[in-house]
């Protein structure tokens, strides 16, 4: 259903690309401290954390089967509950998370938003952009805001149609702005991976740093987080709409922190902009998908309800999902094997979100559903 990494490409060109880049990634990007690591989550039982272990243990088996989940990991209250990893993976290992990234991004542009460097949601993004002002420019681009590029909102057309137009180009940020629109901006919505990276390119322009250096210091640091690479385009811009790489536990504290209204030990998000990330911004222009109904999007993050629980979710091509449920306290992390066509991408994704309504939701023991804020004693991140 979602794109953000490349269709068809031969297996051993793939192979040889991704090594390349794990290559490049570290010889050319600093590293967190060592004391971000991936054992910094609290453990618990299920049982204490109100999960019957026996249900619960259907999804390992639901998840084994399918063949392409590498690692599903549950956690509730703040503690991890289940970690199952696949195909030879394990909790140290990296991986390319694809759009979820996105959200990553955008977690990224609230922090830049409170330190003052961008003014307003309804801020023209051309603004930021003067060598595309041009006279011959379709006077609707000059309409286009932070806002919209956000929500998915400016009008380019879906990654289905546009993606490798843009990925296969010499520059990335000209390409996108000489996509035609599909519709006015602000007047539809149509998911396209390159208006997060206009975001990316425009906090560079405004830091002073590249995305990569900005979000070490504002976002990964202070959450605790390792980013073991992270794509560029050939300007050397970082890819707003994938190509960041983590592990899953790391993955786990961006939901985390959302879950908890931006904040750790310290206030990292404002917490007016997790509240407005996570409003639907489509209207009532709802659908269903597999075991997510209502689907909606707020601020790169997709929204909707499984099996009547609001959800929220961060979601990658293929299956990569950090999916929380606020009334259950839950949190689901999913890693899937990424190399495959739309087709088979949105088969995947349909089948975890199986995997969370058939076993890991109905594993909560009745009567053990409480509120984040007035839950006294939860766990927290390993100090």
């Amino acid at each position: 259903m979602l794109c953000s990494t490349r269709n068809g490409i031969n297996k051993v060109l793939y192979i040889f690309i991704v090594i390349s880049f794990i290559i490049y990634s570290c010889g050319n990007r600093p590293l967190q401290p060592e004391h971000a690591t991936a054992d910094s989550w609290r453990t618990s039982s299920p049982e204490q954390q109100g999960l019957d272990s026996a249900i619960l243990q259907g999804a390992w088996e639901a998840a084994g089967d399918l063949g392409y989940v590498n690692s599903l990991l549950v956690f509730r209250n703040g503690y991890l509950v289940r970690e199952w990893y696949f195909n030879g993976y394990d909790r140290h290992d990296p991986h390319l998370v694809q759009s979820v990234s996105k959200s990553f991004l955008s977690a990224l542009v609230g922090v830049a938003f409170s330190e003052g460097y961008l003014d307003s949601l309804d801020q023209p993004v051309i603004e930021f952009f003067p060598e595309i002002d041009t006279p011959d420019l379709d006077e609707r681009k000059r309409s286009i805001t932070i806002g919209h590029l956000l929500t998915m909102r400016a009008g380019f057309q879906s990654d289905h149609a546009v993606f490798f137009d843009v990925y296969d180009s010499d520059d990335w940020v000209r390409q996108t702005w000489d996509l035609p629109l599909f519709f006015p901006p602000g007047q539809g919505f149509m998911y396209n991976t390159f208006e997060p990276h206009l975001l990316s390119v425009i906090i560079t322009r405004t830091t002073g740093v590249s995305s990569y250096e900005y979000a070490q210091s504002a976002l990964f640091e202070p959450l605790g987080v390792r980013c073991h690479g992270w794509e560029q385009d050939p300007q050397n811009y970082f890819f707003g709409g994938s190509g960041m790489w983590f592990t899953p536990r790391d993955m786990a504290r961006l939901g985390y922190l959302y879950l908890r209204g931006g904040s750790l030990r310290d206030q990292i998000v404002p917490p007016d902009w997790v509240e407005q990330s996570l409003v639907d911004y489509q209207g009532a222009n709802h659908w269903e998908w597999g075991e997510l109904k209502e689907l909606g999007y707020g601020f790169l993050w997709w929204l909707g309800q499984i099996d009547g629980y609001e959800v929220f979710t961060a979601l990658g091509h293929g299956g990569q999902f950090i999916l929380c449920v606020p009334e259950l306290e839950m949190i689901v992390v999913t890693i899937c094997f990424s190399d495959v066509d739309w087709e088979a991408a949105d088969r995947q994704e349909r089948s975890i979100l199986s995997v969370v309504a058939q076993h890991i939701l109905p594993s909560v023991i009745e009567g053990e559903i409480s509120s984040l804020s007035g839950k006294e004693g939860m766990g927290e991140l390993a100090k």
